[in-house]
């Protein structure tokens, strides 16, 4: 009988790190594929980013807004 719990617990030893194993291999896998789709999306900010004017990234940033940094000050005037 002794020897009958020694192998069942040598078995779920084995059945915990293969769960184990499999858990990681499949986590690496996420997370190869996750950081090739997150560089390709900084990638395609940076371009689209890059192409905007000045004028047209402070219009984007400054209608969300009643204040810029300090909500005493007023908010700059967008025409020049």
């Amino acid at each position: 009988m002794h020897q009958l719990t020694k192998q069942n617990s040598m078995h779920f030893e084995e059945g915990i790190v293969h769960a184990l194993q499999a858990m990681w291999q499949t986590y690496n896998e996420w997370q190869v594929c996750m950081g090739a789709l997150i560089v390709s999306i900084h990638t395609e900010l940076a371009a689209y980013i890059a192409h905007l004017t000045l004028h047209c990234k402070w219009l984007a940033f400054s209608k969300h807004r009643d204040h810029l940094l300090d909500p005493e000050t007023c908010t700059r005037a967008t025409t020049t």
